[in-house]
């Protein structure tokens, strides 16, 4: 009973090391992308400094009516590490319409967020990203009115269109990818309600998923261990062989686990704004961005056919994770003795 309860003892202890783990990084990948702009103050500095009128948050508040926001970013205090969103205050700037910018006065010097993988949450954390031109396609998807397509841009071309969405060739596009950031640059397609996917962002959100499922294997696998070990324990001499090959297992997944978590690296503007395993959210982005493609027909065909081996790919990784420490547990156990 005692080596059984030192046995459950060491599994809770294990159990909050994965936690851990775990949680960090989720927290790391959790933080919201940010391409910023720095506003330095000089001995020179005269008047106000013009920021892009981009730089200005909108959303709706509690009296119906539209808030203006401009956010900065602040180093964080006490167990808030890392930087910080925080909210310039309003005496700060002023809207200029004639000029389309924000008129800034400066206290001091600021780190202005521009554009953000998600909408900036005051206090909440944030990493400043350098980004890079890279070729991609942008699937561009109209929830009701489809605008005219024009040539407004250098190196954009239209290279399907079907229904209501279209699909762009984009020969430098900003990598990593936000969305904000491109419905400001492509305005003069925009409406209402239209969303912008960036295909080369999805290939590599897929191809994180057979790293997710192996991650899934390997915690399914230690639980099993585990759960044969603390059995087992019972009669450390009969089953010595099977409790140390356990114990050397479990070693080396932890250590496969931690390795693995290293090299998970999902795109910021893919994941929900508040828990990353709200899968409801993945079903409803992905879903509306493989519909888009699959009326697009042939053009879309290519992602499409990437998805669906890559899925097939993740589910064998997750089955053959699940069922091989099974199959341990089955036949790996020696018969006990009668005598």
């Amino acid at each position: 009973m005692k080596r059984r309860t030192l046995c459950i003892c060491a599994f809770v202890l294990y159990l909050l090391l994965v936690c851990t783990m775990l949680s960090g990084k989720i927290q790391e990948e959790m933080l919201t992308q940010v391409a910023a702009r720095p506003v330095v103050l000089t001995e020179k500095s005269r008047g106000p400094v013009k920021l892009p009128l981009d730089a200005v948050w909108e959303r709706p508040d509690w009296k119906n009516t539209t808030e203006v926001l401009l956010f900065d970013l602040t180093p964080g205090t006490g167990w808030q590490e890392g930087l910080r969103f925080t909210v310039v205050s309003g005496s700060l700037y002023s809207l200029n319409a004639r000029d389309n910018t924000a008129d800034m006065f400066p206290d001091k010097d600021r780190l202005i967020v521009r554009h953000a993988s998600r909408f900036p949450e005051v206090g909440g954390p944030a990493e400043v990203i350098e980004q890079k031109e890279v070729p991609d396609q942008y699937l561009v998807v109209y929830r009701d009115r489809v605008p005219d397509y024009g040539d407004h841009w250098s190196g954009v071309s239209l290279a399907a269109e079907a229904e209501n969405v279209r699909l762009l060739d984009v020969e430098k596009a900003k990598h990593p990818f936000l969305e904000d950031q491109n419905q400001e640059w492509l305005y003069q397609i925009q409406t209402k309600d239209w969303y912008i996917y960036s295909l080369g962002t999805v290939s590599e959100f897929l191809n994180e998923l057979p790293k997710i499922a192996l991650v899934g294997a390997i915690l399914v696998a230690m639980v099993v261990l585990w759960v044969q070990s603390c059995v087992l324990i019972g009669d450390p001499e009969e089953y010595r062989r099977t409790l140390i090959a356990n114990g050397i297992l479990e070693a080396a997944l932890l250590c496969a686990l931690a390795l693995l978590l290293k090299h998970i690296d999902l795109p910021a503007s893919l994941l929900p704004p508040e828990n990353i395993l709200d899968f409801s959210y993945y079903a409803q982005e992905l879903g509306e961005c493989f519909g888009g493609l699959q009326k697009l027909g042939q053009a879309g065909e290519p992602i499409l056919l990437e998805a669906k081996h890559i899925k097939e790919m993740a589910a064998i990784i997750a089955i053959c994770g699940a069922l091989t420490p099974l199959l341990w547990v089955l036949v790996g156990i020696p018969p006990p003795s009668n005598g």
